[in-house]
């Protein structure tokens, strides 16, 4: 990380996860400094459902005119695994902390093409939104408790999606290692789609200086969908 500095990278981090549902995960996060103000953060990211594998690329430029806020544009895109469909997104987030607690929202557009007839969904685009909120529980113990929203409308699958997530996360006095255990939900208004619930447990593991702002979750909202066949 010493030469990696001269080069503008602060961070690597590289997680592992695994959940209730039989999906499991990895991803790299890349931070980069371009001013004392300005950075640029790259995801690789990789789901294994039990529809697809999909791998994806995140991108974020953010500003941070101070040690205590953030706020970032972002793109990514994403590919399915054995078939010709494709996942885009573009949007922004900010985060703020106050008074102990780390505040967050993020809202934008999804895109999916998707030339597979057995997917009933097709082409398609939504809109979303969300939030997260983090708070110290101890020296190297931090809750959390993510909401979001997404509204599917189209010919073929007109739905509301509510998802979300609360757990803790352990972090070793260096920094460098943090594991995470969670409880999330994905909560559909058309009674089509299965609500179900679920438990994750990840595992990080950081080279050079941890970033202050987790960066927002890969594939929200299409990632539940596709896991219901469509």
């Amino acid at each position: 990380m010493a030469h990696a500095n001269n080069l503008g990278l602060r961070a690597a981090t590289l997680g592992l996860n695994s959940t209730g549902a039989d999906q499991n995960g990895a991803h790299l996060n890349l931070h980069y400094a371009i001013t004392a103000h300005h950075g640029l953060e790259v995801n690789f990211d990789l789901a294994d459902t039990e529809i697809s594998t999909i791998g994806a690329v995140r991108a974020g430029l953010h500003l941070s005119p101070a040690s205590d806020r953030r706020y970032s544009l972002f793109a990514y895109l994403a590919d399915f695994n054995n078939e010709s469909s494709r996942l885009g997104g573009l949007g922004i987030q900010g985060r703020r902390e106050i008074a102990g607690l780390t505040l967050g929202a993020y809202g934008g557009f999804d895109l999916r093409d998707s030339a597979m007839a057995t997917r009933p969904l097709g082409d398609s685009d939504v809109l979303f939104a969300g939030g997260e909120i983090r708070f110290d529980l101890g020296p190297s113990w931090q809750g959390f408790a993510q909401i979001g929203l997404a509204e599917f409308d189209e010919l073929r699958l007109s739905t509301t999606q509510v998802t979300g997530e609360i757990g803790v996360q352990w972090l070793d006095h260096s920094g460098a290692v943090a594991v995470t255990a969670s409880y999330g939900f994905e909560e559909f208004s058309n009674p089509a789609l299965r609500d179900r619930g679920q438990f994750r447990l990840g595992v990080e593991i950081t080279l050079g200086k941890r970033p202050v702002y987790t960066p927002l979750p890969f594939a929200d909202p299409f990632l539940p969908v596709v896991a219901c066949g469509l």
